[in-house]
């Protein structure tokens, strides 16, 4: 559904209807929000994921509410997302601060997101050092 992020709206809130605590649920939103460039609807929904969470896929929902922060032309935020980062994931942290760095150049680029296939989440997870 990510390939066409505008269909995955709808079903995700249908979700999100009957399973309002999934993390997961709310993350996905996120994400569609993100790629159709929807900043602030993407930062509630990351927001909530990371209130929900307390799986191993809460690095990867700070590296994309960072991206949407960067979206958002709110820098600030998206460093407190890198400081936040930085002891977990490193990897993701120095990602995040590349795109805060080039932030001011150019536009929040999609290749900057990371791959979050459910084998990818639990690769780009807390545990993985």
């Amino acid at each position: 559904m990510l390939n066409r992020p505008a269909e995955a709206i709808a079903p995700s809130k249908e979700g999100l209807a009957k399973y309002p605590d999934s993390d997961m649920g709310h993350y996905g939103l996120g994400e569609a929000y993100l790629a159709l460039e929807q900043y602030l609807d993407a930062i509630n929904e990351f927001k909530q994921a990371i209130k929900l969470s307390d799986g191993p896929g809460k690095a990867v929902t700070h590296f994309q509410l960072g991206l949407a922060y960067l979206g958002a032309e709110d820098k600030k935020s998206a460093l407190e997302e890198y400081k936040i980062l930085k002891p977990v994931r490193a990897d993701l942290a120095e990602q995040l601060l590349q795109n805060i760095r080039t932030s001011n150049k150019t536009k929040l680029v999609g290749k900057s997101r990371i791959n979050t296939e459910p084998e990818a989440v639990r690769a780009n997870s807390y545990e993985h050092e």
